[in-house]
């Protein structure tokens, strides 16, 4: 989104109002507080670069990288990879001719076919991907983030014309600068409120004090015969008014000065009395109008507010290695890796007292956890274990930094489980949930889990 407007101009692809709004809330109570405020895209892409985003409250230029989302299925021996949403201002039909383009020029042999579907404003706003048989899925979506706009990257700035001077913002003095301006549009807007009250306040004190003269015939009989002038002067002597109040009831409908309207009257003059001692508060305290602006905000969150729809992650920079598919076993000794092959998979030799605990398919490109009885979890890339042949044994979880005995558990990492969570329970009865973003951003063994003595995972 890009705007210019009252000598200011943004560029941005915007935020989580929710998190935006109590952002803003938080530099109310502290200006200078410690905040991380992730841009978010609107269609649900994921933000990739979430080490950028340190600090992202006092830059003055923020690169943001999305990515559209997918899905891989496996339907009728084939691989299908479906991009469920694209980059913000992306339109689908944009991807999909992009990606017809490169099919065209030879650049992706490795699909059959796409189809997109379309809603009945005909914008595409599903595209399926047909992968023929023997490629991987995940080389073809890393081949369309650099050569489609499945991947975006923004540059947001904030900034001011100063006369001849352009200045800079960063997203904290942005926004400490619309709460200044805030504050000033309340404060304006409430003596607008308060003038107009003391007007009618004005309008009502002497118009009360002629009823309650019980001299209204009087008053009549000042105004038909006498011109403006000449009967103000003659009403601010007979009942004691100002030349201002004078002047201001002189030509009052004689309706209006029914007794019976009195009362009416009353009561609206002390709710403007009231009202005054309020504006006048308010006008005066600083601290009465943020909280205003809080109670403003939080109503903003309750009718509008929803949950964020950017998944969050930094994206490792990985080298190149072979598209080639495997089978991990897991046993309680050994760790095997096996070659794929169409017509099954074999074990093949196992010592005595070893049992297979586990067993999953992978390519060599892929990242897997493995979790260990004491607790601790592994982040290790497949192609970093040696492979095995159905007649050895494997290696032990010693080879891979582990103790032996002491296989838990093991998952393919992937980004289609970011923001779930991963819960693991011990035989104790310890539970432990534990967001699967944390174990994606680590690159060495950590403690996954704190286990009591004896327990196990």
């Amino acid at each position: 989104m890009k705007a210019m407007g009252v000598g200011r101009y943004t560029s941005t692809i915007g935020f989580n109002l929710t998190e935006a709004f109590n952002a803003t809330i938080q530099l109310i109570d502290d200006p200078n507080a410690d905040i991380t405020l992730y841009p978010e895209d609107p269609n649900g892409c994921t933000l990739i670069n979430k080490k950028d985003m340190k600090n992202i409250m006092d830059k003055e230029d923020i690169k943001v990288r999305m990515r559209g989302n997918y899905n891989i299925s496996h339907y009728s021996g084939k691989d299908i990879i479906e991009i469920t949403s694209v980059p913000y201002e992306v339109q689908p039909i944009t991807v999909k001719e992009a990606i017809q383009r490169l099919s065209e020029k030879g650049e992706l042999p490795e699909i059959s076919d796409i189809d997109g579907c379309s809603d009945n404003l005909g914008t595409t706003f599903r595209l399926s991907i047909e992968v023929k048989k023997g490629y991987d899925p995940h080389s073809i979506i890393t081949k369309l983030y650099k050569k489609t706009q499945l991947e975006q990257t923004y540059v947001m700035k904030y900034g001011f014309v100063n006369g001849l001077e352009s200045v800079d913002y960063t997203l904290r003095i942005a926004i400490l600068e619309w709460l200044r301006f805030r504050r000033q549009t309340i404060k304006r807007m409430y003596k607008i409120r308060r003038v107009n009250n003391l007007k009618r306040i004005h309008f009502l004190e002497p118009l009360i004090k002629v009823i309650k003269s019980g001299e209204i015939d009087e008053f009549i009989k000042i105004v038909r015969k006498n011109n403006t002038s000449s009967a103000i002067l003659k009403i601010m002597k007979t009942f004691s008014l100002t030349d201002y109040q004078a002047e201001e009831i002189v030509g009052v409908k004689i309706s209006d000065l029914s007794i019976d309207k009195l009362e009416e009257y009353e009561r609206e003059l002390r709710n403007l009395i009231n009202e005054d001692t309020f504006l006048s508060e308010m006008i005066q305290s600083k601290k009465k109008i943020n909280k205003l602006i809080i109670s403003q905000l939080k109503e903003g969150i309750e009718k509008y507010g929803n949950s964020r729809k950017s998944k969050i992650t930094q994206l490792i920079d990985s080298v190149q290695i072979a598209d080639t598919y495997h089978y991990l076993v897991f046993t309680n000794k050994y760790v095997k890796k096996l070659p794929y092959d169409d017509r099954g998979y074999r074990i093949g030799r196992l010592d005595m007292g070893e049992k297979v605990l586990k067993v999953i398919g992978v390519n060599n490109r892929d990242t897997i956890a493995i979790f260990t009885q004491d607790g601790k979890c592994l982040p290790i890339c497949v192609n970093d274990i040696p492979n095995s042949s159905t007649s050895a044994v494997g290696i032990s979880y010693t080879t891979i930094g582990a103790k032996d005995n002491s296989f838990a558990s093991a998952i393919t990492m992937n980004d289609d489980m970011l923001g779930k969570t991963l819960v693991s329970v011990t035989e104790e009865g310890l539970i432990s949930k534990t967001l699967y973003d944390n174990i994606k951003d680590k690159t060495k063994s950590f403690v996954f889990m704190k286990l009591g003595k004896n327990d196990k995972m």
